[in-house]
């Protein structure tokens, strides 16, 4: 059996499950199942890619301060701390310890791909599947309409935009069953 043979063999047994379970989470990762076998194991950066496009973010200058900036925010907003002040402290951070050095774009890709490596590792550590958890906040994001500043893709939070935000479901994304959510303490 070839591949396109196999993909048309799970899209029966899609089309059965829909008919004797419904549309629920079953069916859901089914879906997701064909149409990696349809992308390949690019799918998730090419969507990741796409998405860039779309919202012309790879049209932007490359500056690293807003890259780093944009990643601190994001480990920042992990804490519970709210989208603005956590966009302030990830200002100081890049302004106390990032500033003053020049990089080269070997060592910004170099750091950028590992930033990928370790993200992957930590969510498999967690007890998810990386490639589920993506797939998630792809469809969150492209659930979101906004407008670029200052290099950075700003949500729409009007009541109009969010009726329409997809909410990324990780319990889907679980592989293991941990209990973990009482483990990580500030500074433990």
């Amino acid at each position: 059996m070839n591949k396109q043979q196999m993909i048309e063999e799970l899209k029966n047994v899609i089309n059965i499950l829909e008919v004797k379970i419904g549309n629920g989470l079953e069916t859901e990762t089914l879906r997701e199942i064909v149409d990696d076998l349809q992308l390949g194991n690019k799918a998730i950066i090419s969507d990741i890619v796409r998405w860039n496009k779309e919202r012309l973010l790879d049209k932007q200058e490359f500056k690293l301060r807003v890259e780093i900036v944009n990643i601190l925010e994001e480990l920042i907003e992990m804490t519970g701390c709210e989208s603005n002040e956590a966009r302030k402290g990830a200002e100081i951070l890049y302004d106390q310890y990032f500033r003053n050095y020049v990089y080269t774009d070997t060592e910004c890709v170099d750091a950028f791909a590992d930033i990928i490596v370790f993200a992957t590792g930590s969510l498999l550590k967690l007890g998810y599947n990386p490639e589920c958890v993506m797939r998630e906040v792809i469809k969150e994001i492209n659930s979101r309409s906004g407008k670029i500043v200052d290099g950075k893709f700003i949500k729409d939070k009007s009541s109009e935009a969010q009726a329409k935000w997809h909410k990324a479901d990780f319990t889907k994304c679980k592989t293991k069953i941990k209990n973990i959510e009482n483990r990580y303490i500030r500074g433990m």
